[in-house]
């Protein structure tokens, strides 16, 4: 039996919205998206190497009238993932693409922060020189011109993050046109902040954390004492949780000190290094993007 694939994918840009999106769509009834939200399955090797069927499992209890789709952030960053659009286009050739961008220099700082709680210590200067893509995923235009290689420009819905903010129900508005399903907007009842800045890092911590205790003494037997439905939800209030308690955000607010502050110096650098992709991407949207440039 051929597994049901995604209508569309969110392929990002990382840290720019991308949660937020997925959560707004979550809520529509005409749209399925996966848990996880991030598959990272055309990205990265090891996920790709399940195959399709393990991809379309993640997809199986979409209904028939649900459009299906996933949010990997990862799937615009390129030369990182090199084969990530060719995967695409090679298993979803016909799959909408949504692509959510914001102020590059912001994304990219962002980015930097992010990356503290996988481990890395490098300063804003050493992230530059040895970890290039992170700077590259700020280069919006090298990601779309990737993906029209492979993609019409109909495929592809380009959005803002700060449109996004600024007026919700018009940008979701135009998702739906796009995806093919019925404006509904209830799903913008109440407006989703989804990531705070050190969040994640407090919701990883907590998963860390969780996966020790499995290990402690006696844990093992008030496990099973627990029904296996119930321990899933168990897990899952904690981890959504605690991050947004007093504790999790005093934690996650530790956290985001740590990071060297963006100077004005490396700032206007970093402005100068993506002027051309932020020119470049002005024409091609055939909008102002001057705000980028500050």
């Amino acid at each position: 039996m051929t597994p049901r694939l995604p209508d569309f994918l969110i392929i990002g840009a990382m840290k720019s919205g991308t949660t937020t999106l997925y959560e707004y769509l979550e809520r529509h009834p005409d749209v399925f998206m996966t848990t996880p939200k991030e598959p990272n399955f055309f990205s990265m090797d090891e996920v790709f190497g399940k195959g399709t069927n393990w991809y379309g499992s993640l997809f199986a209890d979409a209904s028939a009238n649900q459009v299906c789709g996933e949010a990997s952030p990862s799937y615009s960053r390129f030369p990182r993932f090199s084969d990530t659009v060719s995967r695409i286009s090679q298993t979803v050739p016909k799959a909408k693409l949504v692509y959510i961008m914001r102020h590059p220099v912001e994304r990219f700082y962002s980015n930097y922060v992010f990356d503290r709680s996988y481990g890395f210590s490098d300063s804003i200067r050493e992230t530059l020189e040895s970890r290039t893509y992170v700077l590259e995923t700020s280069n919006y235009m090298l990601q779309i011109e990737k993906y029209l290689e492979f993609f019409s420009r109909e495929q592809m819905l380009l959005l803002l993050l700060d449109d996004l903010k600024a007026a919700p129900k018009r940008v979701l508005s135009e998702v739906y046109e796009f995806l093919g399903v019925e404006g509904n907007h209830a799903t913008e009842s109440e407006p989703v902040q989804a990531n705070p800045q050190g969040r994640n890092y407090m919701a990883r911590q907590c998963n860390t954390n969780l996966e020790k205790i499995r290990k402690f003494p006696g844990v093992k037997i008030l496990k099973q004492a627990v029904p296996s439905g119930m321990r899933g939800r168990i897990r899952d209030s904690v981890l959504q949780r605690l991050p947004d308690s007093r504790l999790g955000r005093w934690v996650s607010k530790r956290h985001t000190a740590k990071a060297e502050p963006l100077t004005d110096e490396i700032r206007q650098e970093l402005l100068a290094r993506l002027a051309e992709p932020t020119t470049k991407l002005e024409q091609f949207l055939g909008r102002d993007l001057s705000a980028w440039r500050v």
